[in-house]
C-alpha cells in the first residue's frame, strides 16, 4: 500500500452549519482522512483484504475475497460520500473487478481507535462484523506534529517559518535573492508547485562563497496556507581571513545544536524534541509505525539530494565541516535541516490533490448512474 509519489493536498468540504457543528464535523471527516489497510485469514484456504481510501468528502473502499465465506471468490471495489456524519453507504462500481458476485446493500461505519489505527463496522453485512485497519498515509494534525526544539535555526531562519519571515531575516543578514537558480516543480494537471529558492552573500570573483537555500511547502491550488520553509541549507566556503579552527566551529556547533548523533557532527531530534547520540537510541525512539516513509528530493546548483523522512522521528541536522591540510583551519561548512512533520504535511496535500481529482470523478460516475436498464 505504499504511495510512490513525490509529495502530498488536502481542504474540507464546506459545511452549512453553525461554527461550533461545523467544527465539529469538520473534525470528525479529518479524523478519516488517509489510506487505511488491513485484512484476516482463515485457515489456509480464507483470506479477505480491505483497502480503504477517504480523501476530503469522497471515498473509496476495496474489497478482495479469497475463498471467503460466505461470497467466497470476488475482488469489489464502493465509492462513497465520506463527509456524512454517519455510517457510509456504499455504492458498488459495476466497472471494476467482479462486480457480479459482490455483496450490495450494506453500510459501513468509521471510528478512529489510534493515531494510526481505525476500525470498521459493517451493517447488514454476512461477511464480516468489523475490521481493523491501519493508517499506510494519512494527513498530519495538529494532535500530532511533533514538539519544538530550541535553537534549531540556521543564522534565524527556521523550518515552518513563512517565506516573508525568511527572507526578511536573510536579508538582515546579508543575502539577496537569485532568482536565476529559483527551481519550480509543477504537477502536470498544475494543481500543485513546489518552489526552491537561493539566497547568497560574500561573492569572490565568479564564485558565490555562502549560498543558502530554501525549499518551501508547496502551494496547492485552492489553499490559502502561505508557503513555509520546509527545507533548509547552507553551503559556507569559509573566508581565509576569519582564521576559524575546525575545534573552534565544532564547539559552537555543539553550543547550539546539542550533542551530536554518534560520530560526526550530524544531529538527530525525536518527536519530544530530545537529543538522539546513538544510531541504537534513534532506532528504539523512533520505531516505525504502519506509516510509509515519507520521500522527498532537493536540487543545489550543482548537486541533489533524495531521501526519505520518517514520521515517527523528528528533524535532523546534517552538518560537514572541510578543513584545509593539516591545517586544522575550517575552511567550509554545510548544515542541511529537515524537518519531518514538513515534508509529511507537503506529501500529504500534493499527493491527495491529484488523488482526489480521480477519486471524485469516480464517484460522480458511480452515483450518476441512475439509468434504468434498456430494452435489449
Amino acid at each position: 500500500m505504499r504511495i510512490d509519489c513525490l509529495i502530498m493536498g488536502f481542504a474540507l468540504a464546506a459545511f452549512s452549519h453553525s461554527p461550533v457543528a461545523a467544527q465539529a464535523q469538520n473534525d470528525d471527516v479529518l479524523n478519516r482522512q488517509g489510506v487505511w489497510g488491513g485484512g484476516y485469514s482463515r485457515g489456509r484456504s480464507e483470506k479477505i483484504s480491505l483497502e480503504l481510501h477517504v480523501i476530503r468528502d469522497v471515498g473509496q473502499l476495496e474489497i478482495d475475497f479469497r475463498g471467503w465465506e460466505p461470497v467466497k471468490f470476488a475482488n469489489c471495489q464502493y465509492v462513497f460520500d465520506a463527509s456524512v456524519t454517519g455510517d457510509f453507504d456504499l455504492l458498488l462500481n459495476g466497472s471494476h473487478g467482479t462486480p457480479e458476485e459482490c455483496p450490495v446493500d450494506f453500510s459501513v461505519g468509521f471510528k478512529r481507535t489510534g493515531p494510526d489505527a481505525a476500525e470498521l463496522t459493517f451493517t447488514n453485512a454476512s461477511f464480516l462484523d468489523n475490521a481493523e485497519l491501519s493508517a499506510g498515509l494519512r494527513p498530519l494534525r495538529d494532535a500530532d506534529r511533533r514538539a519544538s526544539v530550541e535553537g534549531l535555526d540556521v543564522l534565524g531562519v527556521a523550518t515552518g517559518m513563512a517565506q516573508d519571515a525568511v527572507e526578511a531575516s536573510l536579508e538582515k543578514t546579508g543575502y539577496a535573492p537569485m532568482p536565476d537558480w529559483t527551481q519550480v516543480v509543477q504537477a502536470r494537471d498544475e494543481s500543485w508547485s513546489l518552489e526552491t529558492r537561493s539566497y547568497v552573500r560574500q561573492q569572490d570573483g565568479d564564485e558565490w562563497g555562502d549560498v543558502f537555500t530554501v525549499q518551501y511547502s508547496p502551494n496547492v491550488k485552492g489553499e490559502e496556507n502561505g508557503n513555509r520553509a520546509a527545507l533548509i541549507s547552507r553551503n559556507w566556503k569559509i573566508p581565509e581571513d576569519q582564521n576559524v579552527s575546525e575545534l573552534t566551529l565544532v564547539r559552537a556547533l555543539k553550543d547550539k545544536y546539542g550533542p551530536i548523533l554518534s560520530m560526526g557532527e550530524d544531529r538527530a531530534w525525536d518527536r519530544n524534541g530530545e537529543n538522539l547520540t546513538t544510531y541504537d537510541d534513534r532506532r528504539q525512539r523512533c520505531a516505525e509505525g504502519s506509516l510509509q516513509q515519507l520521500p522527498f528530493s532537493i536540487s543545489f546548483r550543482e548537486s541533489s539530494l533524495r531521501s526519505g523522512a520518517n514520521p515517527y522521528c523528528g528533524p535532523t541536522a546534517d552538518i560537514r565541516i572541510q578543513t584545509g591540510i593539516n591545517s586544522g583551519i575550517a575552511t567550509g561548512l554545510n548544515v542541511f535541516v529537515m524537518d519531518p512533520d514538513e515534508i509529511w504535511d507537503g506529501f500529504w496535500r500534493t499527493w491527495s490533490a491529484g488523488e482526489y481529482a480521480k477519486l471524485k470523478q469516480l464517484f460522480d460516475s458511480v452515483s450518476g448512474a441512475t439509468g434504468a436498464a434498456p430494452e435489449l
